[in-house]
């Protein structure tokens, strides 16, 4: 029996605006921790109340504070054969080491003394294994404070190339190192000291604050990087300020509602919640959703139903201490299985292998086990048909004790997946193995941005064996995805379920096309797929799936009838050299060190040996030719031919560039292209791009492809893969690639696939090691935690929101842009295909961006936020709002306010629900998008009013300030609008202040006398405090920048001052003048730039390798061009740089210019522009020894620095570096003229002097 009791709660019609507050903010009430760090043993832990640095079998380790990242550390270890070798994901050494991969050989605790110790590989691929030793030893010292010794030993009679410790930052907002500076991470102007310095590192949250003392160290990127030095390093962190706990340290050693807003319910002696099976779907995995069976009989121990189907079967995630454990369940049947035992984040994994021999009845068995750390385990069963399971318990301790329940359970009862606009009932079955259970509970049920919108209070009074159901009937609710929460005070365990309203879309809508769950091209050939599971992506509004495996007919014609595009499929893969051996054993002796392609079975799964590989790449098999072509096509044809026409047919995904940079990789292509069409003349086939949309990587090299395949065969697609850690970075990669596609005849306006990329998880522990944000297998290892809906997947839902925005400003050209959702565990939760948050976002997106007109445009009214406006199928603009602050996203702020002038809008949430703002007009700007809706056919009235929209965030600037040299003593300043409104306000500098009236997206200029000019005979480093006055907020900040004077030239080198180089970098910064040093010289006049080096150098060593003898004696000049790295604080190589290498020959004779990199053809020469990579013949040089050393000189033509103008007052960027390689196996050290001391010249525009053109 049963009684129900309450009320029902608002219902959401026109609701108010969500509130946009940070869920981390909470003032501290916890007394200050006094004691020392203590060192937890089993978990690689020092813990100082809410504050810990927890290490991982790798050597690397994290700090944190209340469950929030603080600082990720890790080392890298560059040699001659591998520049970038980190100890991330390192595995420990077992048996001989083989000389792979930089590994751990021990790790060994002495009291509070942790040390580890490893090796990091030196040998060329393929050679004999030469190991360097590595070492980190870390002990308390006093308060909250740990010492760390650090050393990095090479193999005798060799060097490091280069090597370093980085912390990376996270929720830190400033770097504050006293005398040697403050920098913001992220910033341009890094800092270098080698001094004993405290660096305290500024917590968003006041109390994450910590410190850092070491005297060799500087700031790059969002990193603090630590330098190693013979002998070794020693350093100390220190914890600054903790809190004493206020509960009990939780299992697994994280507090969840502390650090992502999610409730795990308390466990009893068995840490498995639904234990007997009595919900059929809670907390249970069947390994694949899209083809889930039925798995469970009513033949069971104790309740209704046991598991009764072999597969895969995972249970829920549960946090747990380190110790012994004891896994055990009923069974009845015959035949071996499996129990996996896994961590979710410190890589540990077992198997144990278990008979059951009890056919006639239920039969107890248990497996023991250790769990090596803090974490969450994982548990999973491998068995056959055949066996039938009930009464699973896990439990701390060697031996399994009687078996427990919660003492009753609620369980869903029919769908939980509701349409729009429809009545709700929810109907749960209760549970009890009890004789009688009576009590009260209630139940409440919240939306997704945490509001209660129902609440009700209910009682019950049965017993084992008997199931009543419970009704709540919350009427008409608004679209979304809801939580429901049980309570049931003292007498079980709470419990959590979901379920959802949204409008069911049929894929008929335009936009379909861009929403695309996973890639899934490595599982060789589907066979069935769960109707149910494609009857859910039409309804939310997924239209395609991305990179796919092959399909028979039937699951071909499932896809289709539910309107689900699978996109591709593709029969060339790539591997290792030691994979191609395996596949191909007939071929001898493979190099090591390579990657290969090959034609493979498309039916086998990626991990398949035998049968697999069918062609080797052709580098193995005698080079490309006319029998190879013939050979390749006919296995492409067969490949084709297997299975029915698919959309599209993929080929060279993710391949490296070694294959790709093969001059015949483009014929290669084309071979595949034209075996496909021979079996299907109109079928799509596309070169399917890069790991990456960076603008010097994917969107460089698909530039570089399509060129290439210029009347000799073509593309459909043009396509990238769009991981990327920040998102932020999304959108300029996204426009740089969608702008490189219109510089290709005939590739203006072509389709754009993303067939891979987002990867946001649901959960993210760093105390475990795992992020948010990756797609390495750093990811959330687990199954579900809780039913309760935490900040962490909240913020994915927001996430592949933002990234679909930006795939919908080309929603004409764009077709699958691959969330990975279904990859990362964050699209269901169970077979019933329960909900996560993700779900509802592209129905959302389909319901309101479905069909539009028009993208209108960007209209970014403020920093940090976006603003996209299209027009849609019924003329009305539609805004899609909202911020990108690091620490709005983290939770540690709120969410600012925005005010604009348009009455009447409607205000629509990430939901798709109307909301109704405080006053008409003001609305947050959260990290979820806001829709802001305009009436029919005013747009014009829309667009000026949310562009010209006012955002309160007093930390920033609504413009951009810049500057550049007019002359020796006079700079302009430029004040940059990106917003579509006028700006108003002061500027103060150098004692003087200036009016401020900023045109919308225009710019204001401002000349300013310098006290002190700048010279020409050395490098000026320059630092200009000014505040600005600007939306009611007072902004403080500096101009810090090195600059030179470049005189013109009238061809008498005597005329032009020597600047000396004096900025010494790479691994050995102790030699002599005599050893090593330089002076430069640089002119200019209207047609060339001169440039002269006279170097001092005790032994001549260029090398005589064909191509780019960088490693060498070697002199690198770089410009940019524009200054953009200054101006835009971009810290890499962009579209407007040049890097030119001035090499001797081998005989000294002669200087080769090597041109590496250049801008974009449409800012140089066109068409005309010369190649990289090659000798740029075209550039006069000259080389001559002398009696100390050597003296370089060039002359660039302006053609060949375009689009620099050779005019009295340009300013570009320049830098220059000198190599000294001496006798060793490489430049072991250098000198440069970057603006940060230790620091080279490659791929770091933004630390070049900035140099005027001077008469």
């Amino acid at each position: 029996m049963f009684a129900i009791l309450g009320s029902l709660c608002n219902l959401f019609a026109q609701a108010p605006l969500p509130s946009g507050k940070a869920p981390f903010q909470a003032e501290r009430k916890q007394t200050v921790h006094e004691g020392i760090c203590k060192f937890e043993k089993a978990d690689l832990t020092y813990a100082c109340g809410s504050k810990k640095i927890v290490f991982h079998e790798d050597g690397t380790f994290n700090i944190i504070s209340d469950g929030r990242l603080l600082g990720s550390f890790y080392f890298f270890i560059a040699t001659p054969y591998a520049y970038w070798q980190t100890n991330e994901k390192a595995k420990k050494i077992v048996g001989e080491y083989e000389g792979k991969k930089i590994q751990v050989s021990k790790i060994e605790t002495n009291g509070e003394t942790l040390t580890m110790e490893g090796v990091a590989p030196y040998q060329k691929p393929g050679e004999t294994v030469l190991a360097g030793t590595w070492k980190i030893e870390v002990r308390p010292e006093g308060k909250g404070r740990l010492a760390f010794h650090a050393e990095f030993t090479p193999p005798e009679g060799l060097k490091a190339k280069d090597s370093g410790m980085f912390i990376g930052l996270k929720n830190i907002k400033a770097v504050d190192a006293g005398t040697a500076g403050r920098w913001t991470p992220g910033s341009k102007e890094n800092i270098r000291n080698f001094k004993p310095t405290t660096i305290t590192l500024e917590g968003v949250n006041p109390d994450d604050t910590f410190m850092v003392e070491i005297d060799s160290w500087s700031t790059q990127g969002n990193s603090l990087r630590l330098n190693f030095k013979p002998g070794g390093r020693k350093f100390t962190i220190d914890l600054g300020r903790c809190f004493e706990r206020t509960t009990v340290k939780a299992p697994g050693g994280v507090d969840f509602l502390k650090s992502d807003a999610l409730i795990l319910p308390d466990r009893g002696r068995n840490l498995l919640p639904n234990p007997y099976f009595a919900d059929r779907n809670q907390f249970f995995s069947s390994h694949r959703y899209d083809n889930a069976a039925e798995c469970f009989s009513t033949d069971s121990k104790f309740g209704r139903y046991s598991l009764a189907k072999g597969g895969w079967h995972r249970f829920a995630t549960v946090p747990a201490d380190p110790g012994k454990y004891t896994f055990s369940f009923y069974a009845k049947g015959k035949g071996d299985l499996n129990y996996v035992v896994r961590s979710v984040g410190s890589g540990y994994e077992k198997m144990h292998d278990k008979y059951i021999n009890s056919p006639e009845k239920w039969t107890r068995y248990e497996i023991p086990f250790d769990f090596p750390r803090a974490s969450a385990i994982v548990s999973e069963l491998r068995m056959p048909d055949g066996i039938s399971i009930d009464g699973i318990q896990l439990e701390k301790g060697e031996k399994a004790t009687e078996f427990e329940a919660p003492r009753v359970e609620a369980c869903a009862a029919g769908d939980f997946f509701f349409e729009s606009g429809k009545n709700i009932e929810l109907f749960f079955e209760l549970s009890t193995l009890e004789k009688n259970a009576v009590g009260h509970g209630e139940t409440s049920i919240y939306n997704f941005f945490g509001e209660e919108v129902f609440k009700k209070e209910f009682s019950y009074d049965f017993g084992a064996g008997q199931y009543p159901k419970i009704r709540f009937a919350p009427g008409n609710l608004a679209d979304g995805i809801y939580v429901v929460k049980f309570n049931y005070g003292k007498d079980a365990p709470e419990q959590f379920f979901r379920f959802s309203v949204m409008p069911f879309l049929e894929n008929k809508h335009k936009t379909a096309r861009v929403f695309a769950l996973s890639y899934r091209g490595h599982l060789g050939t589907a066979k069935n797929v769960s109707e149910k599971y494609l009857a859910r992506l039409k309804a939310i509004g997924i239209g395609i799936d991305g990179h796919a495996s092959q399909m028979t007919a039937e699951v071909l014609a499932k896809y289709g009838k539910y309107g689900v595009i699978p996109f591709d499929v593709g029969f060339a893969g790539r591997t290792s050299s030691e994979g191609i051996q395996k596949l191909f054993p007939e071929l001898g002796n493979i190099p090591a060190g390579h990657t290969w392609f090959l034609v493979r079975n498309s039916e086998l799964p990626s991990w398949s040996v035998k049968n697999y590989g069918i062609l080797p790449d052709y580098r193995l098999v005698g080079g490309w030719n006319d029998a190879y072509r013939r050979k390749f096509m006919e296995e492409i044809v067969k490949q084709v031919r297997k299975y029915p026409k698919r959309f599209a047919y993929k080929f060279g995904s993710e391949w490296a560039s070694e294959i790709k940079n093969d001059p015949h990789y483009p014929d290669l292509y084309a071979a595949y292209r034209e075996a496909v069409k021979n079996v299907y003349p109109d079928a799509l086939v596309y070169e399917a791009g890069d790991c990456n949309m960076d603008i010097h990587g994917g969107v460089a090299e698909y530039d570089k492809f399509l060129t290439r395949i210029q009347d000799k065969t073509k593309t459909d697609f043009a396509s990238a893969h769009t991981y990327v850690k920040d998102i932020r970075q999304l959108y300029p990669n996204f426009r740089a690639f969608a702008d490189m596609t219109k510089k290709h005849p005939g590739y203006e306006n072509c389709r754009m696939a993303f067939p891979e990329g987002m990867h946001f998880y649901p959960y993210a522990v760093p105390a475990w090691n795992t992020e948010f944000v990756c797609w390495m297998g750093e990811g959330w290892r687990g199954t579900v935690l809780s039913y309760d809906l935490g900040w962490t997947e909240k913020l994915s839902a927001a996430y592949y929101a933002r990234c679909w925005l930006v795939f919908l400003t080309e929603f004409e050209r764009v077709w699958c842009a691959t969330s990975s959702a279904g990859n990362t565990n964050n699209f269901a939760m169970d077979p019933a295909l329960t909900p996560r948050a993700f779900q509802k976002i592209p129905n959302t997106l389909g319901v309101l961006l479905g069909n539009p007109k028009r993208f209108i445009g960007d209209y970014t009214f403020a920093p940090d936020t976006k603003c996209f406006v299209w027009e849609d199928e019924k003329g009305r603009p539609i805004a899609a709002v909202w911020n990108e602050d690091a620490a709005v996203d983290a939770g540690l702020k709120d969410a600012p306010m925005a005010r604009m002038n348009y009455a009447g809008a409607e205000y629509i949430d990430l939901m798709g629900v109307r909301r109704k703002p405080k006053n008409d007009g003001e609305f947050p700007v959260s990290p979820f998008p806001l829709f802001i809706r305009g009436k029919a056919d005013d747009s014009t009235a829309f667009v000026k009013a949310v562009s010209t929209a006012i955002l309160n965030d007093a930390d920033k600037l609504p413009c951009r300030v810049s500057f550049e040299l007019v002359n020796p003593d006079e700079i302009k300043l430029t004040l940059t609008n990106p917003l579509a409104r006028a700006l108003s306000g002061s500027i103060s500098i150098l004692e003087k202040k200036y009016v401020l009236a900023i045109p919308k997206l225009g710019e204001q200029s401002i000349r300013v006398k310098l006290a002190k000019g700048i010279q020409a005979d050395k490098l000026t480093k320059l630092k200009i405090p000014y505040e600005c006055t600007m939306d009611g907020r007072i902004v403080k900040s500096e101009f810090s920048f090195t600059c030179l004077s470049v005189k013109k030239f009238e061809g008498d080198w005597s005329r032009i001052p020597v600047v000396k180089m004096t900025n010494r970098c790479g691994k050995d910064k102790s030699f002599s003048e005599a050893d090593f040093s330089a002076a430069y010289q640089l002119a200019w006049d209207a047609k060339k730039l001169y440039l002269r080096v006279s170097v001092t150098d005790d032994v001549f060593a260029p090398g005589s390798a064909p191509g780019y003898r960088w490693n060498n004696d070697v002199l690198q000049v770089y410009f940019d061009t524009r200054c953009s790295a200054i101006k835009t604080g971009r810290k890499s190589y962009d579209d407007d740089d040049y890097e030119y290498g001035l090499m001797p020959t081998a005989d000294g004779t002669r200087c080769e210019v090597w041109r590496a990199i250049s801008p974009d053809i449409q800012l140089t020469l066109g068409i005309a522009a010369p190649k990289n990579g090659v000798i740029a013949s075209e550039i006069p040089a000259k080389f001559t020894r002398t009696k100390t050393g050597y003296v370089y000189e060039a002359e660039f033509p302006a053609d060949y620095l375009l689009p620099i103008k050779l005019v009295k007052g340009y300013n570009f960027a320049f830098g220059l570096y000198a190599a000294d390689r001496d006798n060793g196996n490489g430049a072991e050290k250098g000198l440069s003229i970057a603006a940060e001391e230790g620091s080279g010249c490659y791929n770091r525009p933004h630390l070049w002097p900035v140099a005027v053109l001077t008469e």
